[in-house]
Order: C-alpha cells, then structure tokens, then sequence
C-alpha cells in the first residue's frame, strides 16, 4: 500500500499484529512538510529524514489526532477500493515499520 523511505531498512517481520484497540498517535519530535502529494518528515531528536508516499502521507494526515488502529483501518476502507483484510494487513506493516523509525507511538 505505501512505503517510509530513508537510509535504513527496519525488520518488522517478526513483530505481532496491531490490535484493532490500539491507539496509535505521532511522534511529537517530528517536523513534517507536504510536498506534492508525499510528505517529507525530520525527526529532531535523531535528526532523521524520511519520506512518507502518496498513501503514507494520507495515513499520517489521518493520524493528526490520536486514534485506533481499527477506526484509522476503517477510514481507509471508506476511501479506497480494497478489501478491509488487505488494507489492514498494509497500514500494520507501515505502522510498525514508522514506529521502529520513531514518528509514531502506541498506546
């Protein structure tokens, strides 16, 4: 579905799947700039960059308040044409790979 870019590549394939429960919020040391339709991200505690894809940088914009995995899941299947399973299974691989990268949390 989307990719995080920068100069490391993190193994997310040994961690679980996010719960639908999960509250998922932003990194409050990251800096972001739109650009185009992707977004470009600092981490100011790292000094990091990164850069977020067209789908990426829509599930960060859907990340501006703090919310579930289920509901951010949910929100997607309203707007693209996909199954909810697959979409799911995306947003999660995203999700742990920009929290092995610092710019998100869960709670």
């Amino acid at each position: 579905m989307s990719e995080l870019s920068d100069d490391r590549s993190a193994d997310t394939s040994k961690q679980q799947s996010i719960a639908e429960e999960t509250r998922i919020r932003r990194s409050e040391s990251v800096l972001t700039a739109a650009v185009d339709k992707e977004t470009i991200m600092m981490d100011v505690s790292s000094g990091r960059y990164l850069g977020l894809d067209t789908i990426a940088s829509v599930i960060w914009q859907r990340l501006e308040t703090p919310r579930t995995f289920g509901d951010l899941v949910d929100s997607l299947v309203e707007d693209y044409d996909a199954e909810r399973a697959v979409i799911a299974q995306d947003v999660c691989e995203l999700l742990k790979e920009m929290a092995a990268q610092g710019v998100v949390g869960f709670d």
